[in-house]
């Protein structure tokens, strides 16, 4: 063999292995871009990935090609599932209104007058809501005995009413107050009741009233029968017998036009008993629902959570007992999105419930607790069940997080109740001030609820 030819089968060798150099060096790079890809695609329960914390710097420029962010976000959220991103959006199956469905998961959600109404609309959107409750939509003059729309409530929502009704949502109208300026309050409720022409004409306007405002169902709220307010001993005794009448006239008739026909029940057993044949009205009412939240009120003068585990225990075991487990189907318990801020009295002290004197106490919403724990000098005081503290030497917040939402919200699940109904949404961070995307509560408590997508992250 010539030195050519030796010089130039040489040649072809290293040809040939720079060739299978390149080769490897090809699939090395494809695998860790797959893998990478896969990776990112692989993890929606992780915040996203900062591409300035990628060491190897073969996948910092892959991240950088992909156009990853050089920051770090606290929560990236799909608002179609409540989860993360990446994550596919699973289909809800449409509302079936009957109660017998046993894997109907409902969440009521309480438009109040405060909610801008774009917002309403953006939560609608977000599929947050399997029903709407509206109100209250009309006033009752009970010196003209006429019912009459309240307007500027109208004006303001009717936009949403229609948008949520053409997404399949069942729209349904509340009607009732505690204050006699904003509906129908419940001395009202109690004097109409009691007079059978009355009822009979309140029954048929509030029918209706339903066709000619296209609702798909009735929130009756009487606070309370039997009671006036929380005084049980002013109330009137035969409210309790009214009530079941009532019910046995309005629930066949809004059957017969394919309704809804939800009942608010009083939370306390004193309220329970003296107002509500529950056993009874059991038969005549498609779903009864317990605002399960502000137990402790901002004028106490002691800390407590606004809404503690025992409470919620309390009030789902009362009526557990009135009705049976296997007639909870038909009950949804409260949740809301509110905090509460009081100022303590005796200052530079660590808050502790019951014994902390408190005074000035009012609600706040959740992007005031962030905004105020991050830029003041507050110090936290967590509790995985029931409730969270926020204080500084003279303020002290009570809030609900991840933690104590998700513990709430099992015993609730646990106890048999079929859904919720959630208040006081327009104290929710509408703003994403918190970095938890918008109306993280509304958000966590659905995502709890249908126990669907991935866990939710502790963004606060």
């Amino acid at each position: 063999m010539t030195g050519a030819s030796l010089s130039v089968k040489k040649s072809g060798h290293i040809k040939m292995f720079i060739l299978e150099i390149n080769l490897i060096s090809k699939i090395f790079v494809l695998l860790l871009l797959v893998e990478f890809v896969a990776t990112v695609k692989s993890c929606p329960r992780v915040p996203q990935i900062n591409a300035t914390d990628i060491k190897h710097p073969l996948q910092r420029c892959i991240s950088q090609c992909l156009g990853l962010p050089s920051f770090t976000k606290n929560c990236t959220i799909n608002y179609k599932t409540g989860g993360f991103l990446d994550e596919p959006c699973r289909v809800r199956k449409p509302f079936e209104p009957t109660w017998a469905k046993t894997d109907q998961k409902i969440m009521v959600c309480l438009l109040d007058e405060l909610l801008d109404p774009f917002d309403s609309i953006k939560m609608l959107q977000l599929n947050f809501c399997t029903h709407l409750s509206i109100g209250p939509w009309f006033f009752y003059d009970p010196d003209t005995n006429k019912i009459s729309p309240r307007q500027i409530l109208i004006d303001r929502f009717n936009k949403t009413k229609v948008f949520a009704q053409k997404q399949g949502i069942p729209v349904i109208m509340n009607f009732g107050s505690m204050e006699p300026g904003d509906g129908m309050d419940g001395v009202t409720f109690s004097k109409v009741a009691a007079d059978v022409n009355l009822r009979t004409q309140l029954i048929k306007r509030m029918l209706e009233l339903v066709d000619e405002y296209k609702f798909d169902g009735i929130d009756l709220r009487w606070y309370y029968p039997g009671c006036i307010i929380y005084d049980c001993v002013k109330g009137n005794k035969k409210d309790k017998e009214n009530l079941v009448i009532m019910a046995k006239e309005l629930y066949p008739a809004l059957k017969v036009k394919g309704k809804l026909f939800f009942l608010h029940v009083g939370k306390f057993d004193s309220i329970l008993m003296n107002g509500y044949d529950m056993n009874i009205l059991w038969n005549f009412v498609d779903y009864f629902y317990m605002t399960t939240y502000v137990y402790e009120d901002t004028w106490k003068t002691s800390l407590f959570p606004s809404t503690g585990m025992h409470n919620l225990i309390y009030s789902i075991g009362i009526i557990k007992d009135k009705i049976g487990a296997a007639r909870m189907k038909k009950v949804l318990a409260g949740v809301a999105s509110f905090a509460a801020l009081y100022e303590l009295v005796q200052k530079n002290t660590v808050p502790r419930s019951k014994s902390s004197e408190v005074t000035k106490g009012r609600l706040a919403n959740y992007s005031e607790v962030c905004q105020t724990i991050r830029k003041k000098n507050y110090s936290i005081l967590k509790d995985n069940k029931t409730n969270n503290y926020a204080y500084n030497a003279t303020h002290v917040f009570s809030y609900d997080d991840l933690n104590t939402l998700t513990a709430k919200i099992e015993y609730l699940k646990s106890a048999g109740v079929v859904g919720f109904i959630f208040g006081y949404i327009s104290n929710d961070d509408w703003k994403d001030e918190c970095g938890c995307g918008t109306m993280p509560i509304l958000r966590m408590t659905a995502e709890l609820l249908h126990g669907a997508g991935c866990p939710l992250r502790q963004c606060v």
